[in-house]
């Protein structure tokens, strides 16, 4: 008899992976043969977590509602009608899941909570009566909506990857609790995450440049200078970008000055900086009028507004093609990180991120990370025992180059680091948690 049902909602990686990750054929497998492809090639993170929850007594679903073929089966089993079509069909075929499955708990992963919105989650709310608890796990940029207050509305507790995280849920007068993200070991048993490395690299880096993305500059810079001075080798994927100033994130293109944009810079002058970061606060601001404010102020600061920062930029894969490769997944993306004598990491320029999912990723697998986020990361690690911290590029390449130098005492780093991370912080460990949580609240 388990505990309870819970649903978990996630997004998909990016349309670029799917496609290549995807056959010709995935279409003609019922729709749990083409979960389980997914979830097998970690094509959702943490492709364990329902596994995970199902080995704690629990009745456990995840649902890729971004997946179109996926959902497609999904319908075509279950009589469902809904025109692909159309806009909404996301929401249109979650609902039906959720209909059917009958969830106790509804459990929503980071960036799926622009999905499941706050005016989804009062119609779910009022549909479907075995819904006792809305809840999930964020650690992303907010997007789509302009404070975490009306965002998060309707979700019963948010569990955080940072405790800069938890205290913005706090403010917002949301419940929340630091979880951090896991390590998925995606199938691999202890012997093979603990492999011997063959120390093929000597430092590498596995995931978005930044390149393209403005909650990435730092990124970008940060990378693109670590490569000047290091023999850094790189795994990502980088977007091909125009000329024209273009906004990356969202759906929404800002190319120019709107007409209520223009207000703002007509009557800003008469604002301080302090103002006018105090009006991008007001409850009273959405989305797009906070996007015009955001613009303002990185302007008031010297900086280039979104979608102005990266055209006519080249990407590092253009700077240093011999040693930027096309990004990796599944085995191949560990094996790499296991087999490197450092594993670099960058977080986004947002300073509620961090740790993000990267480090647990390399330490799990017995690299050395050497990260920037010192501070951020004290909850979850030792730094200069379980990892080593930055605070700046110049920092990075100094201790690259004398933990290269000095073989013994970053192999001991790395194998703490690793022994922390697969004592405590496992998809298994975290979900042990979440469990918790719900169980003392349904």
């Amino acid at each position: 008899m388990s505990n309870y049902r819970v649903m978990r909602v996630c997004l998909a990686r990016s349309e670029v992976v799917l496609n290549h990750w995807l056959s010709d054929n995935f279409r003609e497998n019922d729709y749990q043969t083409q979960l389980e492809i997914l979830c097998g090639k970690n094509l959702v993170f943490p492709g364990s977590w329902s596994p995970s929850m199902c080995k704690l007594g629990n009745e456990s679903t995840d649902v890729l509602m971004d997946v179109r073929p996926l959902q497609e089966a999904w319908c075509r089993e279950n009589g469902v009608r809904v025109d692909f079509s159309k806009r909404l069909w996301m929401e249109q075929v979650l609902l039906a899941q959720i209909a059917k499955y009958q969830p106790d708990v509804l459990y929503v992963q980071g960036g799926a909570f622009q999905r499941v919105s706050k005016n989804l989650r009062v119609r779910i709310r009022a549909n479907v009566s075995s819904v006792k608890l809305i809840t999930g796990f964020w650690g992303d940029e907010l997007m789509g909506e302009a404070h975490y207050k009306q965002a998060f509305s309707g979700v019963d507790v948010v569990f955080t990857a940072s405790r800069t995280y938890s205290e913005k849920f706090s403010l917002a007068g949301i419940d929340a609790c630091l979880l951090g993200w896991g390590f998925d070991a995606h199938s691999m048993t202890y012997g093979q995450i603990c492999s011997k490395s063959t120390d093929e690299y000597d430092l590498v880096f596995l995931g978005s440049t930044g390149f393209g993305s403005d909650l990435h500059r730092g990124r970008y810079s940060d990378l693109m200078e670590i490569m000047e001075k290091t023999s850094l080798q790189i795994w990502g994927y980088e977007p091909k970008l125009g000329k024209k100033p273009l906004q990356i994130e969202g759906k929404n293109v800002v190319r120019n000055l709107t007409r209520i944009s223009f207000w703002i810079r007509e009557v800003s002058h008469l604002l301080s900086a302090k103002q006018l970061t105090q009006l991008r606060g007001s409850s009273f601001i959405n989305w797009k009028l906070a996007k015009i404010l955001d613009a303002e102020i990185q302007r008031r600061k010297g900086h280039p507004p979104m979608g102005h920062f990266f055209p006519g930029r080249k990407s590092l894969s253009e700077l240093f093609p011999d040693r930027c490769h096309d990004p990796l997944y599944s085995r191949d993306y560990y094996n790499v990180i296991r087999n490197s004598k450092l594993t670099l990491n960058r977080h986004r320029d947002e300073l509620a991120d961090g740790p993000n999912i990267r480090v647990f990723e390399a330490t799990g697998m017995g690299s050395c990370l050497i990260s920037d986020r010192g501070n951020e990361m004290s909850e979850f690690f030792v730094s200069g025992k379980e990892i080593v911290t930055y605070s700046s590029t110049q920092d990075a390449v100094e201790k690259i180059d004398y933990l290269l130098q000095h073989p013994n005492e970053r192999m001991a780093i790395a194998k703490a680091g690793q022994d922390r991370t697969l004592k405590e912080h496992t998809v298994m460990d975290k979900c042990k948690n979440i469990d918790q949580v719900i169980q003392a609240r349904i």
